[in-house]
C-alpha cells in the first residue's frame, strides 16, 4: 500500500532509513541553533518540544524526498513531495515531482507535474525532460515541441540535438531531422573531452550523426560497373541475356531517385529505378550489342534494420538477345565492416547478398542468386581502404534450359577510395576496383562445365 504522510509525527515510521535520520537531527539542529542565537538564547529543548516553522517542515520535506530518491525509493519521495506542494507550490517542488513519477514510468503523471511546473517558470531541463515523458508516450510531436523550446532556452544541450533529430526521423520530417543533426554535429566542440576515450566516443558519435545527414541528404544516385572477364560463366545465349540482373561480369549504368514525402520515411526506402545492362565480348574490352537490356521500375525497402527490399520491372529489350518482361525481384545483404571506420586502421569484412527473381512472361522462370564474401580490410589513406578477400557465388536457373547455373568460388582484392564528402556528411560517392579469380562449375552440364576465370570490375557511384 502507498504510505501515507499527514503530519511530521508519521516521519519515523515512514522514513525509516539512516540518511533521513540524519536529515532530521540537521533541521532540528537548525532549529536548535536559532532559539540559542536570537536575542533571548534558551537551552536545548527536547525533541518533544521542537515545534519546526513552516520554513523548517519545507526544508525537512526537500532533504527527506532528496534522500529517498538517492536510495532509489522514488514513492516514498513522492509522499514528501506531495506534502511539501502541500504547505507550498513551488517549481521546484512539481519538477521533483515530476522526476519521482517518471523514474517509476509513469509518465502520463510526470506530464501533469512537468507542465506545472513550467507554468510557473521556464525551465530547459524541465521541458527536456517533459519531452522525453512524451517520446515514452508515443508523442513525438509533442516531445519535439518541448524539446525546440529547451533548445531555443539552452542551445548547449548536446544530446538533446542528437534525440531531436532521430525524433524527426521517425515521423519522416526529414529536412528537419537534418537541421537538429547538424546543429549537433556544430556542437563538437563542447562535447567532453577529458581523455582519449571520451575524445574517440565523441568522434564516433560526429561520424554517426553526419552519416545520418548523408542518408537523408541523398534524393538521387548513380553508379555505373564495367567488367573485363575470361570465365565462360559471363557469357550467356539464353534468352534475355542477364535479364538485366547484376552478375560479375555485367556492365551497365543504373540511376536511383528517391521521391521526396515518400521515399525515406524512418530508414524505410521508396525509390523509382532504370537501368541499362550490357556485357563486354569475352577477354575483351568491346562492347557487345546483342546484350543490351533495360529496365525501369518501382524499389521498396519495408523495414527499418534490415536491409532488404523487393522490387518490380519492365524489362526492355534493346539487344538481340535481351527481351520484353517483367520481373518481380526480391534482394537482401547483411554486411559487417562494409563502411569505414574512422578509428581504426584495420578491421574485419564480412559480406552476404541473396537475390531471387521471378520472370512473369514467356519464358517464365526463377532465378535465385548469392554471394558472400570474407576478408580483412586496411585503410591506406584517409578514405581509401584495401580489402583482400574469399568469395564464392552461385547462380540458380529453374527451368535450367540452357544449363547456365553454377557455383564459383576463389579470392579477390578490393581498393576503394571514397570522396564527395563535407562538413556535415560523410563521403557519398566512391571509386572501387575489384579483381577477383574464381573456379566454378557449370553443374547441369555432363560435360565442358569449368568455368574458371579471371574477372577485373571497376564501379563509380556518385
Amino acid at each position: 500500500m502507498k504510505p501515507t504522510f499527514h503530519s511530521l509525527r508519521d516521519a519515523p515510521r515512514i522514513f525509516a532509513a539512516p540518511a533521513l535520520v540524519l536529515a532530521l537531527a540537521v533541521v532540528l539542529a537548525l532549529g536548535v541553533a536559532r532559539a540559542m542565537t536570537g536575542p533571548d538564547p534558551v537551552p536545548p529543548p527536547s525533541a518533544k518540544s521542537v515545534q519546526l516553522s513552516r520554513d523548517d517542515q519545507l526544508l525537512l520535506y526537500a532533504e527527506l524526498s532528496k534522500t529517498l530518491m538517492e536510495l532509489k525509493r522514488p514513492e516514498e519521495a513522492e509522499t514528501a513531495l506531495q506534502a511539501s506542494l502541500a504547505l507550498e507550490p513551488t517549481a521546484s517542488g512539481y519538477s521533483e515531482l515530476a522526476k519521482a513519477y517518471q523514474s517509476q514510468g509513469r509518465n502520463d503523471l510526470a506530464v501533469e507535474e512537468y507542465r506545472k511546473a513550467l507554468a510557473l517558470r521556464e525551465d530547459p531541463q524541465d521541458l527536456a525532460d517533459l519531452g522525453y515523458c512524451l517520446l515514452a508516450q508515443g508523442k513525438r510531436k509533442d516531445a519535439l515541441t518541448a524539446w525546440d523550446k529547451a533548445l531555443a532556452l539552452e542551445p548547449e544541450r548536446l544530446r538533446l540535438w542528437e534525440d531531436a533529430g532521430y525524433a524527426a526521423m521517425v515521423l519522416a520530417r526529414n529536412d528537419a531531422a537534418k537541421q537538429y543533426f547538424k546543429a549537433a554535429i556544430d556542437n563538437q566542440p563542447l562535447y567532453p573531452a577529458r581523455d582519449e576515450d571520451e575524445a574517440r566516443r565523441t568522434r564516433e558519435t560526429v561520424h554517426r550523426l553526419r552519416q545520418e545527414v548523408t542518408k537523408l541528404d541523398e534524393s538521387l544516385s548513380l553508379t555505373a560497373y564495367l567488367t573485363y572477364y575470361t570465365s565462360r560463366a559471363g557469357q550467356s545465349d539464353a534468352p534475355g541475356g542477364q535479364g538485366g540482373i547484376y552478375q560479375p561480369s555485367v556492365s551497365g549504368v543504373e540511376a536511383a531517385w528517391t521521391p521526396p514525402v515518400i521515399g525515406l520515411r524512418d530508414d524505410r526506402l521508396f525509390q523509382v529505378v532504370a537501368r541499362l545492362n550490357w556485357t563486354l565480348e569475352r577477354q575483351s574490352m568491346a562492347f557487345d550489342p546483342d546484350s543490351a537490356q533495360g529496365a525501369v521500375g518501382l524499389r521498396y525497402k519495408p523495414f527499418k534494420s534490415q536491409n532488404v527490399s523487393f522490387g518490380a520491372e519492365r524489362l526492355i529489350k534493346i539487344g538481340k538477345n535481351a527481351e520484353d518482361n517483367w520481373l518481380l525481384r526480391a534482394m537482401g545483404s547483411w554486411a559487417d565492416g562494409y563502411g569505414l571506420d574512422p578509428e581504426r586502421s584495420n578491421w574485419n569484412f564480412s559480406y552476404l547478398y541473396l537475390e531471387a527473381d521471378r520472370y512473369l512472361e514467356n519464358p517464365a522462370r526463377f532465378l535465385f542468386n548469392g554471394e558472400v564474401r570474407q576478408g580483412w580490410s586496411f585503410k591506406v589513406a584517409r578514405n581509401a581502404t584495401l580489402t583482400p578477400h574469399l568469395v564464392a557465388n552461385a547462380r540458380i536457373w529453374t527451368p535450367d534450359d540452357n544449363r547456365l547455373s553454377l557455383w564459383e568460388a576463389g579470392v579477390g582484392l578490393s581498393f576503394k577510395y571514397r570522396f564527395n564528402e563535407t562538413k556535415y556528411t560523410t563521403p557519398r560517392s566512391y571509386l572501387e576496383v575489384l579483381a577477383q579469380y574464381k573456379a566454378g562449375r557449370l553443374y547441369n552440364r555432363t560435360t565442358d562445365q569449368g568455368v574458371d576465370g579471371l574477372y577485373l570490375t571497376t564501379i563509380l557511384r556518385y
